[in-house]
């Protein structure tokens, strides 16, 4: 079957113009996940109290899914992530008031609403290629800035021109940079993953970066780049960069990944 829609975002499967963010009350339409079609396949939408995301998505029988029971194509699915790619998915129960099972998926007409944070998703009606449903109740996503410096093997300052740290989001598309040397700033940053990435200094080898306020962090993209997640949470990221002349040993291994949060 196909992954839920949480999953192919983590995985960059999904393009940036096939997520819609609700931010505030509206109508959206969602296509379903299995086929190429115009228009968003995810609508996202904020959790202020834990700082995560409903994924809502819709399903249709055809291709690896042709399987698929009317259970699960007739309705939207709505999912609970926080974005970081160790953390699971949680498929919540959008009809808790009643007892069948398995009963995830909201009918026409029916809502699912979180009393905590005053958001409500109803369901208006749907067809085999896609859903609409209408949202009350949803807030702008908190923005979250980059920031750090580049140092060098002693943790002095490197200050040199024509250095730029550049960052672009899988998740959104986003490309940005900054000339600002040895601390640079990118402010106004929608939360989740980011590259970036260093212009290399000659005469120096990037020895490693290091970041807090990481919800992850994978090391060594190709180049002198890398690949951090930042969410609400955070608020931001610190990274430094840190340098040795080139030449030096750099450790044989080093960490692939590890969690921060």
């Amino acid at each position: 079957n196909h992954f839920n829609a949480p999953h192919k975002e983590a995985l960059h499967w999904l393009l940036p113009n096939k997520i819609q963010i609700a931010s505030g009350s509206g109508t959206f339409r969602i296509f379903n996940q299995e086929e190429i079609l115009t228009g968003p396949q995810v609508l996202k939408i904020f959790k202020p109290d834990s700082l995560e995301y409903y994924f809502v998505s819709f399903r249709k029988a055809t291709g690896f899914d042709s399987r698929l029971s009317q259970e699960v194509t007739n309705g939207v699915s709505i999912h609970i992530w926080n974005e970081n790619p160790a953390r699971q998915t949680l498929l919540i129960d959008a009809t808790p008031q009643t007892t069948d099972t398995p009963d995830q998926i909201l009918s026409d007409g029916i809502s699912f609403k979180d009393q905590l944070n005053g958001i409500e998703i109803k369901q208006v009606s749907h067809d085999t290629n896609s859903a609409t449903v209408e949202v009350t109740g949803a807030t702008a996503i908190p923005r979250v800035e980059i920031r750090g410096n580049h140092v060098d093997g002693n943790g002095q300052s490197l200050k040199l021109p024509n250095h730029t740290v550049s960052i672009n989001s899988p998740t959104s598309g986003y490309s940005g940079s900054s000339a600002q040397s040895p601390n640079f700033l990118l402010t106004n940053l929608l939360p989740g993953t980011y590259r970036v990435g260093a212009t290399p200094i000659p005469g120096y080898d990037l020895y490693y970066s290091l970041c807090s306020g990481c919800s992850y962090h994978f090391y060594y993209l190709p180049g002198n780049s890398f690949e951090y997640g930042i969410s609400p949470a955070d608020g931001f990221l610190d990274i430094s960069f840190k340098y040795v002349p080139e030449g030096t040993p750099l450790p044989t291994t080093l960490p692939k990944f590890y969690l921060i949060d």
